[in-house]
C-alpha cells in the first residue's frame, strides 16, 4: 500500500510539472497560447474561442462550449494570426486573459452580467 501511494504521488508530481510547461515562459514552442477566464465562485460561462485555421483548412477555427465551470484554462498550440476568446457569465463579472509563448499579452475585466472579450496576435 505504501509503495502504491508513493507511485501515485510521483505520477501526480510529474503530471503537475508537465501540465505547467509552456504556461510561464519555460519550454514554450511557437504558437503556445493559454486562455484564462475567472469570475464569481459558482458561476459558469458560455465560451467561444476563435483562431486562424490550420494550413489547408478554411478559416477561422471556432470552438464553443456552454455551461463551463470557472476558472477556465485552456492551453493550445495555434497557427499564426489573431485569436479571440469571448465568455458570457451566468452571474457576476469575468476577467479574461491570454498568454502567448509565456507572456501575458492581454487582460480584460468585464462588467457584471456582460460578456468579456480578449483578442491577441499569435506569431509576429
Amino acid at each position: 500500500m505504501r509503495r502504491e501511494l508513493g507511485i501515485v504521488v510521483a505520477l501526480v508530481a510529474v503530471g503537475v510539472t508537465a501540465s505547467g510547461c509552456g504556461m510561464f515562459g519555460e519550454d514554450t514552442v511557437p504558437g503556445d497560447t493559454a486562455y484564462h477566464v475567472t469570475g464569481e465562485a459558482g458561476a459558469t460561462i458560455d465560451v467561444t474561442r476563435t483562431s486562424a485555421a490550420p494550413a489547408g483548412q478554411p478559416g477561422p477555427a471556432t470552438e464553443k462550449d456552454s455551461g463551463v465551470a470557472l476558472p477556465f484554462d485552456k492551453l493550445l498550440v495555434l497557427e499564426p494570426g489573431d485569436t479571440t476568446i469571448t465568455a458570457v457569465p451566468s452571474k457576476g463579472a469575468l476577467t479574461c486573459w491570454i498568454v502567448v509563448e509565456g507572456k501575458e499579452v492581454v487582460r480584460v475585466a468585464g462588467q457584471p452580467g456582460k460578456p468579456v472579450t480578449c483578442t491577441a496576435k499569435i506569431g509576429g
